[in-house]
C-alpha cells in the first residue's frame, strides 16, 4: 500500500513514517499542501492521503476539496 502523509509537524510524522515502514507501507511525505500538490500532481497513485488540516499554506480542506473535484 501507497501512502501520502501531508502532516507539517515533523515529530508526529517522522512516528508516523516509522510506523507505517515498520509495517510494510511505502509512505510519500508531504510538509505543506504545495508539496502535496507536487506529489499528486507527479503520476503516483497513492491508495490513501492522510491529510493534515492545518497546514502552513493552505487549509486541509481546501486540499481535499481540490482532490475531489479532479476525482481522486
Amino acid at each position: 500500500m501507497r501512502i501520502l502523509l501531508v502532516e507539517d509537524e515533523r515529530d508526529m510524522a517522522s512516528w508516523l513514517l516509522r510506523a507505517w515502514k515498520q509495517n510494510g507501507f511505502v509512505t510519500d511525505h508531504a510538509p505543506d499542501a504545495g508539496t502535496a500538490e507536487g506529489f499528486l500532481a507527479g503520476g503516483t497513485e497513492y491508495d490513501a492521503v492522510v491529510l493534515d488540516l492545518g497546514l502552513p499554506d493552505r487549509h486541509g480542506l481546501t486540499v481535499l476539496s481540490a482532490l475531489r473535484d479532479r476525482g481522486d
